[in-house]
């Protein structure tokens, strides 16, 4: 019979088989390969001449990924589905598009059960290899990827998400500076338009950079100062803060951006802002927000419109979802901020570290788009950033327990005007319920913060698996922290919603 030839599926490690053949003629097929820098492909040979390019259903792609002199990348993959096996591949390219073989523990290959995960993670031998990574796979993933840099300290950031163009906050200051990986996702090349701007979105002298014919698949990761070495002459030496804008022609591009210091724990990655197409007001979440003792939080709030000025107030709240006085440089504490922001620009609202330590969260609301994130500091343990938390109702997060003391928690805010209800059920990395437990009224803007162990007692030791969130009665914003015992072991990670 005809459906006995083709290309047969199987998300069960070979129990069960689907054809996969939509476009294919019925023929015998006899080489298959997949494309090791960008596993979504699967190519094809058939018994009559031809190839035949087969494409998975989902991919992320990583912009920054690496491997060697002790640095090492997770890629922690977790599915979101409540009912389906989600199978697939991970592959990586070096800056010219080529197969990057590094050591992967855990890969290529891998088989998540519903609500679990897996963590793919390179071996930190050899010598040092940057690229980016893409996974395919036959349904919707949730992924993050964990850097961790000897000395210096760990970074998550969510996957890259494809975009036309996109704007960054950048910084370059005597201790840290930042810079942006890009990685071309499309199967032709790309040509990418590149703007320094200052915080009131002018474009500063020698801030303005081509780049012709990004290769497919290609990966370029640098500093400001060496996308635009014109706009940062060696005899400087005062600091920069501003913007980096990127449009990209014929195609999408992917990045992610990252900011590393000298001292441990000044490494951080932040996700990229896509330029606006439209005009309609901002109401987002920051799930986690806290000042005292020393521990400062930026908000870096971007207008991404080309044309409009946008202007707008971040709220402060405190676990009852009260009015949260912080410090932010003046005399007393506020409760809110207003902003405004010029086409491309950027405004920092920063926390000074005076005072007790008060923890909360905020909003921000304003007449037209802004793109957010936030940036923790906290002395001795380091800087992370994290993007702003979409409202949900359902969403899951990877967490782990290590006996070298990294352990994972959750922060949530109620986006209602009313009490909601928190169900939450730590899941083993296949997906099975390890343990239950409930939130009951969190109120109005109110926030809960805590790391499995409080949210879960009774499961001791060492653990990986997943967090999955159902709220009732409304929906909240939530980010995921990543804290450990030494310096630079603090960081954020995004949240995927459930299906």
């Amino acid at each position: 019979a005809a459906d006995l030839f083709g290309v047969f599926r199987s998300t069960d490690r070979g129990d069960h088989w689907t054809a996969v053949n939509r476009g294919l003629r019925a023929m015998r097929v006899y080489p298959l390969a997949i494309d090791p820098a960008t596993p979504a492909t699967v190519y094809a040979a058939g018994e009559y001449g031809g190839v035949f390019r087969l494409e998975w259903d989902c991919a992320l792609h990583f912009s920054q990924f690496g491997n060697g002199l002790g640095f090492t990348s997770d890629v922690v993959l977790i599915n979101p589905s409540p009912s389906n096996t989600v199978s697939g591949a991970i592959g990586a390219a070096d800056d010219l598009g080529f197969f990057l073989a590094v050591g992967l523990n855990g890969g290529p290959d891998f088989s998540i059960l519903p609500l679990g995960a897996q963590t793919l993670s390179t071996d930190g031998l050899g010598g040092l290899l940057a690229g980016s990574a893409a996974v395919g796979a036959d349904g919707v993933l949730g992924g993050v990827v964990r850097f961790s840099i000897p000395g210096i300290g760990v970074a998550g950031v969510g996957a890259s998400e494809p975009t036309t163009g996109f704007v960054i906050p950048v910084r370059r200051t005597a201790a840290i500076n930042t810079g942006v990986a890009f990685s071309n996702p499309e199967l032709h090349t790309i040509a990418l338009a590149l703007t320094l701007r200052n915080l009131q979105g002018q474009e500063v002298s020698g801030g303005r950079r081509t780049i012709q014919d990004f290769p497919t698949r290609a990966h370029l990761a640098q500093f400001i100062h060496e996308l635009f070495p014109e706009a940062f002459p060696e005899a400087q030496t005062g600091a920069f803060e501003g913007t980096l804008v990127v449009v990209a022609t014929g195609g999408k591009i992917a990045a992610t951006a990252l900011e590393l210091g000298r001292e441990p724990g000044q490494f951080t990655t932040l996700p990229v802002i896509p330029l606006a197409t439209g005009s309609a007001a901002t109401d987002f979440a920051f799930a986690q927000f806290g000042n005292g003792q020393g521990f400062t939080s930026d908000s870096l709030l971007v207008n991404p419109s080309a044309d409009r000025s946008v202007s707008g107030t971040v709220k402060f709240y405190d676990e009852q979802g009260q009015a949260m006085p912080v410090g932010l440089g003046g005399p007393g504490g506020q409760t809110s901020q207003a902003f405004s922001i010029p086409p491309m620009g950027m405004v920092r609202i920063s926390t000074d570290g005076s005072g007790a330590v008060t923890v909360g969260s905020a909003t921000v609301s304003a007449d037209g788009p802004v793109g957010g994130v936030v940036r923790f500091q906290i002395p001795g343990v380091g800087i992370a950033g994290v993007g702003s938390s979409a409202s949900l109702t359902r969403c899951l997060i990877p967490v782990r327990r290590t006996s070298a003391g990294i352990r994972t928690g959750i922060a949530l805010q109620n986006r209602e005007e009313g009490p909601v209800t928190i169900r939450l059920t730590l899941r083993n990395t296949s997906g099975a319920a390890v343990a239950t437990g409930t939130i009951d009224s969190l109120p109005a803007r109110g926030h809960v913060a805590k790391f499995v162990e409080e949210l879960f007692p009774d499961v001791t030791g060492q653990f990986q698996g997943t967090l999955s969130v159902e709220v009732t009665g409304g929906t909240v914003a939530a980010t995921a922290i990543e804290l450990g015992s030494k310096p630079g072991e603090f960081t954020t990670l995004p949240v995927t919603p459930v299906q």
